[in-house]
């Protein structure tokens, strides 16, 4: 009996990346300039409905064109870029997960690091959460670096989203995975191997 299983995440993860590289062009200087533009005109141009919510069917009609993709290729793209798992893909999962495509090793210690940072798992943190950190890293002003300005009312807290956009942004801006992973590290007072 033949085997009809889906093509292996690896592989397609592979081929996608084959593609935003040649593309996209990421070693480029403009990248960091064009990164969020890039990925929020191709959503854009999947979302037909203009709802910010992408389907599979959506998804598949603009990507098995624009990758030169199966439909079982696109499902299992989908699937990968689908973080959350529900029946559609919005504009952060996109680019949080082209973001692990492209750079897998800082993207799994970025969001490691926010698991360490949320010790109640509730997908932020608070200057609660930052107080065992050393007094050397200034909480307040790494604060208002991710969320923006704030004044002495407002609670202090950073949403994973927000989070991951100024870690997706700061690695885009850095050329060299040790630097990026040892700046992440230093700053958090965490290993690599944690």
């Amino acid at each position: 009996m033949p085997n009809f299983s889906l093509p292996s995440t690896e592989y397609v993860i592979q081929k996608f990346k084959n593609v935003i590289t040649k593309k996209w062009n990421p070693t480029s200087n403009d990248f960091k300039v064009t990164y969020k533009k890039n990925i929020a005109d191709l959503f854009v141009s999947i979302d037909k409905n203009n709802n910010s919510k992408v389907t599979l069917s959506e998804f598949k009609n603009i990507i098995k064109e624009w990758a030169s993709m199966t439909d079982d290729e696109c499902v299992v793209l989908f699937d990968f870029l689908n973080e959350n798992k529900n029946k559609f893909l919005v504009y952060t999962e996109m680019i949080y997960q082209i973001h692990n495509i492209l750079y897998p090793i800082r993207h799994s210690l970025t969001v490691n690091v926010f698991k360490k940072l949320d010790k109640q798992n509730l997908k932020m943190i608070s200057l609660s959460d930052l107080a065992h950190f050393p007094s050397s890293i200034d909480k307040y002003k790494f604060l208002s670096t991710v969320v923006g300005p704030y004044n002495a009312n407002d609670t202090l807290i950073i949403t994973r989203d927000e989070y991951m956009s100024y870690y997706v942004d700061n690695s885009i801006n850095t050329k060299n995975d040790d630097i990026y992973m040892s700046n992440l590290c230093d700053t958090w007072k965490v290993s690599m191997n944690e």
